[in-house]
């Protein structure tokens, strides 16, 4: 597992870059077999995220039975670092509304 500090400094100097070694993307499309997916499940979204990313988190919404999203305004794909407040409160909130 890449160190947090390695990865905060991957996010921040270039968000979108999925070119480098430390974290190769998966070889295989996953987007088929998240049907089977049987847990409650949150897609949280920026609303300033590139248009690939709003795209992927809708397919994934209509795709995952059950799954709800959330579109956090004025964020945008790092949201986690942008309102790590609102995160924290949605991803909280999420897990005690389902008892995990």
């Amino acid at each position: 597992m890449m160190p947090r500090a390695s990865a905060f400094g991957l996010l921040k100097a270039a968000p979108q870059d999925q070119h480098h070694n430390e974290m190769p993307l998966p070889e295989k499309p996953v987007l088929p077999y998240v049907r089977e997916l049987r847990m409650p499940t949150l897609i949280l979204i920026g609303s300033g995220d590139i248009a690939d990313n709003q795209a992927v988190a809708g397919a994934l919404v209509m795709a995952i039975p059950g799954a709800s999203r959330v579109v956090v305004p004025d964020t945008g794909h790092l949201m986690y670092l942008e309102k790590p407040e609102v995160f924290s409160s949605l991803v909280g909130g999420f897990l005690n509304s389902h008892a995990f």
